[in-house]
């Protein structure tokens, strides 16, 4: 099949789900990935998500089902689906029940609660997993298996979405530097650290990040912005990602009143973000503030 590179998300979106319906993932996720970075609906998203559980990466896509559930108010429902699924197979048991309830919830689904009820009742689990006896987390196994650094960062970031900024930080301080997922894992620790207020760690922390990604905007934004370190504004221009990263850096960049970066940084958003009409948005703002 001939693909040409100025296909809108719509048709990458057709094409990806084409690809998923032959089996042939690696393209139905090469297209999804397109459609998503073209738009970030949550349509498109959570079929991406769905591409990745077939594909056995489970920790990758509950971290996008999560995003759904972040930043969206359509498909949580799939979101939970995702989630419920993916924890299930990295052998979270627990985790997996939670998010089968978050679903019967949002859906009304009483049956399912009245069943999930019977589960844990045979289980003998009162909310939290026994603190003697079988290992609920885990599943067909005597001992857990060592958790991968994908799935620390999810487990951390789960952690935290649920309020508890100390587990969280536990679970991601057991990543390994130099691993793919470490950076992942130490933003979950990050923000952690600034819902407790910790902002010594905090800063270190960031400091930390940056040393190893420059390029990371809310890292930036958090240093420069939050805890008034100016030393680190000249790397706001090279702020590359096309995503949130941007966003963080064209409002770190607007705060010190460096207009000529903020608008640079803008054009390069629209760049990265042909079909979003939210990145058309904020650089008109930003256009605008500098005249």
């Amino acid at each position: 099949m001939i693909i040409k590179f100025d296909q809108t998300p719509e048709e990458y979106f057709r094409l990806s789900k084409l690809a998923y319906g032959r089996g042939e993932f690696d393209r139905a996720l090469l297209y999804a990935e397109k459609a998503v970075r073209g738009r970030a609906s949550a349509e498109y998203k959570i079929f991406c998500a769905e591409v990745l559980t077939s594909m056995g990466r489970f920790a990758e896509a509950s971290n996008v089902a999560l995003d759904v559930l972040c930043y969206s108010r359509t498909f949580r429902a799939e979101a939970f689906d995702v989630l419920a699924r993916c924890s299930g197979e990295l052998g979270h048991f627990y985790e997996s029940l939670h998010y089968i309830a978050k679903k019967a919830h949002y859906e009304g689904d009483d049956d399912t609660l009245d069943a999930m009820d019977e589960v844990m009742e045979e289980l003998s689990v009162d909310g939290e997993p026994p603190a003697d006896g079988p290992d609920f987390f885990v599943v067909g196994k005597e001992t857990p298996p060592a958790a991968s650094d994908a799935t620390l960062a999810m487990r951390a970031n789960f952690a935290l979405s649920h309020g508890d900024a100390d587990e969280a930080i536990r679970i991601a301080s057991e990543a390994q530097k130099g691993s793919d997922q470490y950076a992942p894992a130490m933003i979950v620790c990050l923000r952690a650290y600034l819902k407790k207020k910790e902002n010594d760690r905090a800063v270190a922390l960031a400091e930390e990040i940056v040393r190893t990604d420059p390029k990371n905007g809310f890292v930036l934004y958090v240093l420069i912005d939050k805890f008034k370190k100016k030393e680190y504004a000249p790397l706001l221009v090279g702020v590359a990602d096309g995503g949130s990263e941007l966003y963080y850096a064209i409002l770190t960049a607007e705060n010190l009143s460096e207009h000529d970066v903020s608008c640079r940084l803008a054009e390069k958003l629209v760049q990265q973000n042909l079909y979003v009409p939210g990145a058309y948005f904020v650089a008109a703002a930003t256009y605008l503030n500098n005249g």
